[in-house]
């Protein structure tokens, strides 16, 4: 079963970092306009930023999900891929992952995945579900004691 994360979500903050480092290239050519040192090249930094933020945010919006197996789900980034083993997953943080619309789950070794989710939580609903080895809270924290939730 494939699942996307919230595409709109992904493309607006892939979008806005771009527009921030845009806006950041735009301080040098803006200082040379006032001291009349403006060149072609102060221009084409920023254009060339947008441009590739723009790609990036395609490229994001087609390669960017999640495959669940029987025994294991593939998290695929752009290039990259992640496995998570049901049987390592020791604990879902449900509630804190319905306030933030992220998968937030904790590992046999106490270690924290943030994952991005679909915005109808399909996803929490079918991992939660397919993880034999879930515990409670209280029995998470009294295995983990170091681990804030």
């Amino acid at each position: 079963m494939k699942i996307r994360p919230s595409q709109l979500k992904m493309i607006l903050i892939i979008t806005g970092l771009g527009l921030v480092f845009v806006g950041l290239a735009m301080i040098n050519p803006i200082i040379n306009i006032v001291n009349g040192k403006f060149t072609v090249i102060d221009i084409v930094l920023p254009i060339i930023l947008l441009v590739v933020s723009i790609i990036f945010s395609l490229a994001t919006y087609l390669r960017a999900y999640y495959l669940l197996d029987k025994t294991y789900f593939t998290q695929q980034f752009i290039v990259k891929k992640k496995i998570f083993y049901y049987n390592d997953i020791s604990y879902i943080d449900d509630i804190r992952s319905r306030r933030t619309k992220t998968l937030v789950m904790y590992l046999n070794t106490g270690r924290q995945v943030i994952l991005a989710m679909d915005s109808s939580c399909k996803l929490l609903f079918e991992i939660s579900s397919r993880c034999p080895n879930l515990l409670s809270r209280s029995e998470f924290l009294k295995k983990h004691p170091n681990v804030r939730l």
